[in-house]
């Protein structure tokens, strides 16, 4: 890929920054995008308008797909290529598509050369946002922008019909100039390939991309279906590709060759909708000052230049003062940065006055959350920051139920608090109607299950992270805590057992008219379980409260054990080296084990070593629920 010399980059940067502060930056709101332009007003509705249509008739066409995002999307619609120049993924791109955590991106010109239609250019952009939206990341190189090229030929004829597929006049030339590349070849291009980033060699991989799309789209819809479904599968291309078409690479790179270059073979596809498409979209505009442009824009160069990108987000911070607006889109960058103090502090006069800005309000209960876990987490939220990150949180969800992340920080705080959990399973759930394979509140979801001691619907969902991930950490966290929850309900069972053998015998005492003690249903009294590692010759085990961890200079710590009030001191060399292991989701183990006093109450058994230096080494702390059937 050919890069611009880091002289004329660093030129280019300082002149987009007077360039920007010197224009008039105008945002639009629809009902699915953020646009953001420093163009003309007019030009910029109409691209609002546009895309509303095409992602309407794109619902259309594929009912079953999904078209909303779990995070918003902005669009940057840059005036000319000057402007937008610093902000190019590549030389002489028009356009790019990018994705975030919080925001999806897409940005472009409208400025174009040898009469090429802008609209094209957010059209296949938008396409490459919906490819995300439903398959992820695994979709192929050549597909992704195959498609992408098919469908950025749209129009709307009229009212109840749109053309799709329209010959690209540039990618027939090229393939006829050029040549096809062999299959093997296009199918083994990636985004760090030669074919995709030297423009004399990426003119041919679209057109190329584009042709087999056209063709397959045409000629061999359900084969098309097939191959790529197996590809998503990991399955083998060439594998795929002959079980799929039941034909060579060759013979297919013939017939390619034929539909490009026989006369009037290609042709667009004409869609019908029985409802007319709306074909207008309703709009809010508003100019926005220079401090909240510039952190859009330092956003948008953050994907590839953090270090320009921060000049940005400085020359934000000198406005914010004079911008409500921008002070929160300051401190929305500085929590993503990772300074969560300053960001609460810039975040919380405008949650204060009841901002409608769903992330400002998301990244102050982060920022709160985050914090805390970097300073005092040993005691848990406080009173006052439950409330205030409950209260952001639910006010997220208000306004956008499809934003995710709010369902997973809402779940992990009251987790961690040990409340509203029925609550929490209802919040949790509805995340996963919205994204059904997110990992993160699937385990919540495990955890608020063990937590309210509902182990079939913990073991469901745990099996159901086993089978379905194609993440190892996740595959194997979720196995280990699955084999804890057996072992649990294998305790819980046979201390029901045990039980039971008691009040059966007590029945039979008392039939024959003899006089026995009264039955105590303390499970402490029970006989130790399996449920718990077993102690190993030369080990103790003794079950209490964990009141503290002392941590030493040397990292070494010692772990206080409060059992019937006799404390226990254990040592361990270093806090990172302690083994836990939780049967309840009271603890998130991990998340908020640290130095300090712990105020929460908590059960714990601890296996240790008996030595001369304090009460013993710590081999493993395993957090219980209160009423865990144990005698060690």
């Amino acid at each position: 890929m050919k890069r611009l010399s880091f002289v004329l980059l660093a030129v280019v940067f300082l002149f987009s920054i007077s360039i920007n502060a010197q224009d008039k930056w105008t945002k639009v709101q629809t009902k699915s995008f953020t646009l953001l332009s420093n163009g003309d007003e007019l030009q910029i509705k109409q691209v609002a308008v546009s895309l509303e249509q095409f992602r309407e008739a794109f619902a259309r066409l594929f009912p079953n797909s999904k078209i909303t995002t779990h995070v918003p999307t902005v669009v940057f619609v840059f005036k000319d290529k000057a402007s937008f120049a610093p902000f190019m993924v590549r030389e002489n791109a028009v356009g790019h598509f990018q994705s975030g955590d919080d925001a999806n991106y897409i940005a472009l010109t409208t400025e174009t050369t040898g009469g090429q239609n802008p609209y094209t250019i957010i059209f296949h952009e938008f396409v490459h946002l919906l490819v995300l939206n439903n398959f992820g990341t695994k979709v192929p190189l050549w597909y992704n922008e195959g498609l992408a090229e098919y469908y950025s030929t749209f129009k709307i004829k009229d009212e109840r019909t749109v053309i799709l597929g329209d010959p690209v006049k540039t990618h027939l030339y090229q393939i006829k100039k050029q040549g096809l590349l062999p299959l093997k070849e296009l199918f083994a291009v990636t985004q760090d390939s030669p074919y995709y980033n030297e423009s004399d060699k990426r003119n041919i991989f679209y057109a190329e991309s584009w042709l087999l799309m056209h063709y397959l789209i045409h000629n061999k819809n359900a084969e098309q279906k097939k191959f790529f479904e197996m590809l998503l599968k990991g399955i083998d291309t060439e594998k795929a590709f002959k079980e799929s078409f039941q034909m060579s690479y060759e013979a297919m790179e013939q017939s390619l060759l034929e539909y490009a270059t026989k006369k009037d073979v290609i042709q667009p596809n004409i869609a019908s909708f029985e409802n007319r498409l709306t074909l207008e979209a309703e709009t809010k505009t508003e100019q926005i000052e220079d401090a909240e442009a510039f952190v859009y824009l330092g956003d948008l160069l953050s994907f590839r230049d953090k270090t320009n990108a921060g000049d940005f987000y400085k020359k934000a911070g000198e406005l914010a003062p004079k911008s409500a607006s921008a002070k929160a889109a300051l401190g929305i960058q500085k929590a993503k940065a990772g300074n969560y103090r300053e960001a609460k502090e810039l975040l919380k006069e405008t949650v204060t006055a009841g901002t409608k800005n769903h992330l400002a309000l998301y990244y102050y209960a982060e920022s709160i959350s985050a914090e805390k876990s970097r300073t005092d987490f040993s005691n848990g939220y406080s009173t006052e920051e439950l409330q205030t990150m409950r209260a952001s949180l639910k006010r997220v969800i208000e306004l956008v139920p499809m934003f995710v992340e709010s369902y997973r920080l809402l779940a992990f705080i009251n987790l961690v608090a040990n409340e509203q959990l029925d609550e929490t399973v209802i919040f949790l759930k509805q995340g996963l109607k919205l994204s059904p394979n997110n990992q993160d509140l699937l385990f919540m979801l495990s955890q608020c299950y063990l937590a309210k001691s509902n182990f079939k619907d913990a073991k469901e969902t745990l099996e159901t992270i086993v089978r379905t991930t194609t993440i190892e950490r996740y595959k194997s966290e979720a196995q280990a805590r699955l084999n804890s929850l057996r072992e649990v309900e294998l305790s819980v069972l046979r201390g029901n057992a045990a039980m039971k053998d008691v009040q059966r015998e007590a029945e039979e005492i008392k039939q024959k008219g003899m006089s026995f003690p009264p039955i105590s249903q303390d499970t402490k009294s029970l006989p130790y379980q399996s449920g718990l590692r077993q102690p190993l010759e030369g080990e103790k085990q003794v079950r209490g409260q964990l009141v503290e961890i002392e941590c030493k200079k040397d990292k070494s710590v010692l772990l206080v054990i409060k059992s019937d009030e006799q404390l226990f001191k254990l040592y361990k060399n270093d806090l990172q080296n302690v083994k836990f292991v939780t049967f309840t989701a009271r603890f998130s183990v991990g998340g908020e084990i640290g130095c300090g006093q712990i105020k929460k109450d908590n059960e714990v058994v601890a296996t240790y070593r008996p030595t001369t230096k304090n009460d013993g080494e710590i081999v493993l702390i395993e957090f219980i629920p209160k009423d865990f059937p144990t005698d060690p």
